[in-house]
């Protein structure tokens, strides 16, 4: 007598490596999507402040940022205002407001905006020296 099927052991194995292929990504997709969406935010929030900085430089007129910590925002003003939402599983620990300067894109003091994000527990802190347009950007864990 030949034996032309598979037996229930051989069909049970195969169902359960399929099911764990398919199933990795899945498990492992939430983290990216929250690693992407952050990476992005960031992304965009510095390409704001540069803009910023070089609208002030060429324009002569003063540029501000404002960071609302109720409607999670921050508000770049040039000839319009621009609002960049804040995604809701990051926090803004601070409400801070300020300029570039016209001519010169320096910053007209000394601040610190500091941004959490609760699912991957980092913190990024950007710190705008007085005097420069440049910030300083760290990352801490926890």
């Amino acid at each position: 007598m030949k034996n032309e099927g598979y037996t229930l052991i051989e069909m049970l194995l195969v169902l359960l490596i399929v099911s764990f292929l398919i199933g990795m990504p899945v498990v492992g997709s939430r983290d990216w999507r929250y690693r992407m969406q952050t990476a992005f935010f960031l992304t965009e929030f510095e390409k704001e402040i540069h803009l910023s900085q070089q609208l002030a430089i060429t324009s002569g007129q003063d540029k501000s940022i404002s960071v609302d910590q109720e409607q999670q925002s921050i508000c770049f003003s040039f000839s319009e205002e621009t609002l960049l939402e804040i995604p809701a599983f990051i926090q803004v620990k601070n409400k801070t407001a300020f300029s570039f300067k016209g001519n010169s894109g320096n910053a007209n003091r000394v601040t610190k905006i500091i941004l959490y994000d609760e699912n991957r527990k980092m913190k990024y802190t950007y710190q705008f020296q007085l005097g420069s347009g440049r910030y300083e950007k760290k990352i801490h864990e926890g």
